[in-house]
């Protein structure tokens, strides 16, 4: 892939990482704090969901704040001296994704969707805190880790009865397993332009 052509995919992820981040801290606000504003159908359902509507309200915030360190790292040019909006972006990431796990199993207890839940999660501490991981074996976890992210959305229930909160979610995450690859890419790019491995 040329650089203009990646340089227009990251603009457009950018894009979209401003759109979710602002969707995101917007759902949260209203799931939190403004509950009499959803239209009546969407408030029944999340009125059965329960306290677990205040479990997604967090991961919603958590994603918000993921992006936007996801979005200043890319913005930064995935540099060395940006390097700690990498971990923070996988930190917050992370802290997500054990929150959508404590709400999935509140709200249908513990199952398959729960295991590949938390195969993603130790595979995305591994990328932000393993040392010397190497190109290969970086990309060999996140590929692993995007299997489990989707294998995690055909087990959760929420998803598939089409719960609008469930489904930001979804999105959010996929746009954030997205922006993982990208900084995967970026970060090995400038080693190579700094002539290390």
């Amino acid at each position: 892939m040329n650089e203009k052509s990646m340089k227009l995919i990251t603009n457009c992820h950018l894009f979209l990482m401003i759109a979710m981040a602002l969707f995101s801290l917007v759902a949260a606000l209203v799931l939190l704090f403004a509950r009499n504003i959803i239209p009546e159908a969407s408030a029944v359902a999340i009125a059965q969901a329960g306290p677990v509507v205040n479990v997604y309200g967090i991961v919603l915030i958590l994603n918000f704040l993921s992006l936007l360190c996801g979005f200043i790292y890319i913005q930064k040019g995935y540099s060395k001296q940006a390097a700690n909006y990498y971990k923070a972006f996988i930190a917050f990431t992370v802290a997500a994704n054990i929150a959508s796990l404590i709400a999935g199993v509140m709200y249908q207890g513990f199952d398959l969707g729960t295991v590949t839940k938390i195969i993603k999660i130790a595979l995305l501490l591994v990328l932000a805190f393993g040392k010397d991981l190497g190109e290969k074996k970086t990309w060999t976890i996140f590929g692993i880790a995007v299997v489990a992210d989707l294998a995690y959305d055909l087990f959760f229930k929420l998803t598939q009865e089409g719960v609008l909160p469930a489904i930001l979610l979804a999105l959010t995450r996929l746009l954030c397993m997205g922006t993982i690859g990208l900084a995967i890419r970026g970060k090995y790019e400038d080693k190579k332009e700094r002539g290390t491995k």
